[in-house]
């Protein structure tokens, strides 16, 4: 049996095509990954974040050290710096998912007998500071024990 010279040139013609493509392919996946950023900023807004990234990461060492100060089941108001887009309401959210034993409320002056500071100080009558933590510190409502 004879294959005709047609079918061969259409095959071949198919195969260069199909190398063709894989080779455009690939090139644009690379150039791609050669253009993304290979660390995530730190300075990412709060609605970017992922697990796993340096802001992530730095609230939940915050929330770790406070963790152990804390009873369990504790009621604790969690406070940090406006910024862009409600970036305070995320970081409370934040802290809320990462640390599921505290119970983290926004009310903390009805609710809660601890604050969580994470990016600030608190200097207000009837707050009194008790732990430095990375980033912030851990305060009580109401008098000292």
């Amino acid at each position: 049996m004879r294959i005709s010279w047609v079918a061969i040139l259409a095959r071949s013609l198919l195969g260069a095509v199909l190398v063709s493509a894989a080779v455009g392919f690939f090139g644009e996946v690379w150039t791609q990954e050669r253009s993304c950023e290979a660390v995530p900023s730190p300075n990412v807004p709060v609605l970017a974040w992922r697990l796993g990234t340096p802001p992530v990461e730095a609230l939940r060492h915050f929330l770790g050290a406070a963790r152990a100060l804390l009873p369990r089941g504790a009621v604790v108001g969690f406070t940090s710096p406006e910024g862009p887009i409600d970036a305070a309401f995320f970081r409370r959210l934040w802290a809320a998912y990462l640390e599921p034993d505290l119970n983290v409320v926004d009310d903390a002056d009805r609710h809660a007998h601890y604050i969580l500071a994470y990016g600030l100080r608190i200097d207000r009558p009837g707050v009194h500071f008790i732990h430095p933590l990375p980033g912030g510190g851990l305060y009580q409502i109401g008098r000292p024990r």
